[in-house]
Formats: C-alpha cells, structure tokens, sequence
C-alpha cells in the first residue's frame, strides 16, 4: 500500500523546532505512516526567518535543520506559500500539517486532511 503524503508548513516546523515536538513517539508514529514533503516554498520562507539572532530566528534555522531530514519538493506555479501548499496539496492529495488558522481553514473548504496541534497535542488525526 502506498503512503499518501503529508505537507510539512513553516507554522508547524517552527512549533517543532520550538517545543522539541518532532522527538516525541505520537509525533514520530503518526509521521512514519506518511511521506513526509516540504516544499521548497517553506525552505525559502524558512531561509527569510532565520536571518539574524532573534528567537524566532534561530527557531527557522532549527525548523530548516527538521526540514531537511524530509523530502524536499519543487513546486509548480507561483503567488504566496499558503497558497502552493493548498496547490501542492490539492495535487497530491496530500494532508498537511500547518498551524497557520486561515490556511486550516482554506484546506478544510476544499476537504483537505489538516493536522495541527492543540494544546501541545496533535489534532485533526481523524480528518487524516
């Protein structure tokens, strides 16, 4: 059986980054059953954030680190991050992980599976 993909965003890597999520065993089992991608899009928003010392920064070049260790994926055509991860989803009926609010909500109207985390605890497993 083939794994369907599953769209790591910046919103969700960064929360990785931050609160060392992506070692946790719920994180890791849920991710193993899915091809985890990053667009290419989310490495250069990634590139932008991590330039200085800031906390934030230094979470984006963190969030990069996490990042690599996935499949990073060329997109086709343009506008802003949110909207190639809808397309890149779309076309590859790919869940994603985002904690971004008005991209879950422009996945869900169009029936995409969104995982995202509530109170530290991961949410919308049902959708996936």
């Amino acid at each position: 059986m083939t794994k369907k993909d599953i769209i790591l965003d910046s919103s969700f890597l960064m929360v990785l980054s931050r609160e060392k999520l992506s070692e946790t065993l719920p994180l890791k089992s849920l991710l193993a059953q899915y091809n985890v991608v990053v667009p290419k899009a989310i490495v250069r928003e990634l590139q932008k954030l991590a330039k200085g010392e800031s906390i934030k920064a230094k979470n984006a070049r963190t969030a990069l680190e996490i990042a690599r260790n996935y499949k990073i994926i060329d997109e086709e055509g343009g506008g802003n991050v949110d909207d190639i991860v809808l397309e890149v989803a779309r076309k590859r009926s790919a869940a994603v992980a985002t904690l971004d609010a008005e991209l879950i909500a422009n996945l869900k109207a169009i029936d995409i599976p969104v995982i995202t985390l509530q109170k530290n605890r991961l949410a919308g497993l049902d959708d996936a």
